[in-house]
Parts: C-alpha cells; structure tokens; sequence
C-alpha cells in the first residue's frame, strides 16, 4: 500500500470508531431514560405518602400504641421517580421524644397493602430500634409496590417486638392497626 492510501484508511478507520462511539452513547443515553419509563408502564408515577406515629410508653409493663395516619399523593416523572425519588427508600423512621434512659425497644413492622381490586401484598418486614418515646413512620407507595390504579387502597401494620424498661425484665410488645386512603 501507498503512503496515500494508508491515509485514506486511517481516515476512514477513524470515522468509522467515531459513528461507533457516538452510536454506542445514543443507545445508552436512550436505555437510562426509556428504562424508567418501562419499568412503571407510564410517564408519570403516582406516589402516595402514609405518615403516622407509635409511642412504645415507659411503664414497667410498656405498650405500644399508634397514632393518627395522614397520606398524600402525589404525581413525578417516571425518571425521576427511579433515579431521585425511589433511591431513598420506602420507609424511614424518624424519632421524636426517644429517650434510651427509660429503656429500648426492638422491635419491627410487617406491612400488606391491599389494592382497589382486593388483592393483598406482602410488602415485607422492617425492623427498628430506638428509646422508649415517638417515632414517626412514613411509607412510600408507588407503582413497585402495587399502587398503580385509582381507588380505595388499605394498609395492614403489624408491630413486634421486645421492650425493656430500666430495671426490668424485657416484655414482648404487639400492636396493629389499618390505614385505608383513596388514590385519585
């Protein structure tokens, strides 16, 4: 080969490796976006927030008990969802008032959530452990979990667990309660 044509294949090897890598980005750039969009069957995902408290009390024999529920909905894309949103988790805990001088609690949460066709999900167990006192619990509910359709959608809570008060021995604990809220 000619010094010339070497030039013309180098040249055209090198724009054929450029379409390749700009081929290659495209598809990626498309697999990060229409993958969310996949995974939740739509644009748009419907995200409900449960928020309620328990107050596991210092008594020599402690009891658990829950509070109120408020619940809201909201609508994000579908990216954002599984890219900022979902990243944080479905449940987190906050405490309120706890105080580990009265004595800790262990304890967890199985939740089910039936959907407006009465079918019921497990949506598994979630274990905690802080003072005696408040904690508030808040639950995010999205197609992942089952909320996908409007209408009415009821969630079951179970909560176990072992509380020892100071000076004495550790008791089991239980508790449970059901939340119901309409998804528009």
């Amino acid at each position: 080969m000619d010094p010339y044509q070497v030039r013309r294949l180098s040249r055209y090897l090198k724009k054929v490796f450029l379409a390749i890598i700009i081929i290659a980005v495209v598809a990626a750039a498309a697999l990060v976006t229409v993958t969310p969009i996949a995974l939740a069957g739509s644009w748009n995902v419907r995200i409900t927030t449960i928020t309620f408290s328990d107050k596991v009390n210092s008594t020599a024999r402690p009891q658990v008990t829950f509070g109120t529920a408020s619940e809201s909905t909201t609508t994000a894309t579908a990216i954002a969802y599984y890219y900022s949103i979902r990243s944080g988790g479905s449940i987190t805990t906050t405490n309120n008032k706890v105080n580990s001088t009265y004595g800790n609690f262990t304890g967890f949460i199985s939740w089910f959530l039936a959907n407006p066709s009465n079918q019921t999900i497990s949506q598994g167990n979630y274990t905690f452990s802080s003072g005696f006192g408040n904690q508030t619990h808040t639950f995010t509910f999205s197609a992942d979990q089952g909320v996908r359709d409007a209408g009415m959608y009821r969630l079951t809570l179970l909560l176990s667990g072992t509380a020892k008060a100071l000076g004495s021995s550790p008791t089991t604990v239980a508790g449970d309660t059901r939340y119901s809220w309409n998804v528009p």
